[in-house]
């Protein structure tokens, strides 16, 4: 009976772990991480634990909007986690045909588009990595394990990975950044919430059904 009651223990002690770090956007005003990037046209303001990142365009070319940028603890294995609202205002299609929302993490870009999760990175190239619904909050999870040299991406299912890319080699403390592509037509509002880095859970399911690269 000790060791079931043990058991249970554990997997709850896993299942609802603290966040080794947590993004704070409670009190209203601008986003207060370092600024890498900064677009006139652009704001990133935040207030009851919601970021809205407002994105417009800049001339038509990428890597033109805002950018901003905060650094993680440096952790061996770990699980970051946020949800975002695209589109949050309901944009005219016109205006967001293009890429939104950039989240830049370990080198690695992941961009919102309408219907698209996207992925890029310099070696890799651009892949799709899920098909997105508008209209709602979608929540997104990124896994990784310097010692096994692996990146893991999901959506909606946080057991089964969408995307698993092998190989990474990692260097540097870790930088997560939220940013702007700079390819909206018009302008195009974007929410963010509940972002966090925690442990990795050492329980969930294995990756087998994940794309590998």
């Amino acid at each position: 009976m000790k060791s079931v009651t043990f058991f249970l223990f554990l997997i709850c002690s896993l299942t609802f772990a603290d966040p080794i770090w947590q993004a704070d956007f409670q009190n209203h005003g601008e986003l207060d991480w370092k600024i890498i990037r900064k677009n006139p046209a652009d704001s990133f303001t935040v207030g009851n634990g919601i970021l809205e990142a407002v994105c417009s365009n800049l001339g038509k070319k990428q890597n033109t909007g805002s950018l901003y940028e905060t650094e993680l603890p440096d952790v061996e294995r770990g699980s970051l986690f946020f949800e975002v609202l695209p589109n949050a205002k309901g944009s005219a299609t016109q205006n967001y045909n293009h890429f939104s929302l950039m989240i830049r993490f370990h080198g690695r870009l992941v961009s919102l588009r309408p219907h698209w999760w996207t992925y890029y990175h310099v070696k890799s190239g651009t892949r799709k990595l899920a098909g997105i619904p508008s209209g709602e909050w979608l929540s997104f999870k990124i896994d990784f394990d310097k010692k096994a040299k692996t990146i893991a991406y999901y959506y909606k299912d946080m057991d089964t990975p969408v995307f698993i890319e092998n190989n990474v080699e990692f260097s540097g403390p870790v930088k997560f950044q939220f940013g702007n592509y700079g390819l909206t037509n018009g302008v195009v509002v974007n929410h963010i919430r509940n972002v966090r880095l925690e442990p990795m859970q050492i329980t969930r399911k294995k990756e087998r059904d994940g794309a590998i690269i």
